[in-house]
């Protein structure tokens, strides 16, 4: 799985939980998951980020994409 390990070599550490989150595939550890990368964007943004840059555009999707994901789950359940 090449293309697997290149592409976690080159994500943000945020973006591990992000993708973790996306792929759950149980009901009830997605919540859990989306939270997760939610709380590490949180901890990203505690330190510096240069505004509109590369990876705070790529976090502002993720959480676009993951509140989505959890808006859907919630009207699941």
């Amino acid at each position: 799985m090449v293309v697997g390990v290149w592409l976690m070599e080159n994500l943000y550490w945020w973006e591990v939980c992000y993708v973790e989150a996306v792929i759950e595939t149980d009901q009830n550890l997605k919540l859990v998951r989306i939270n997760e990368a939610l709380e590490a964007i949180e901890q990203r943004r505690l330190r510096p980020i240069r505004p509109g840059g590369a990876e705070d555009t790529r976090m502002k999707l993720a959480e676009g994409a993951l509140e989505r994901l959890m808006a859907e789950l919630q009207g699941i359940h």
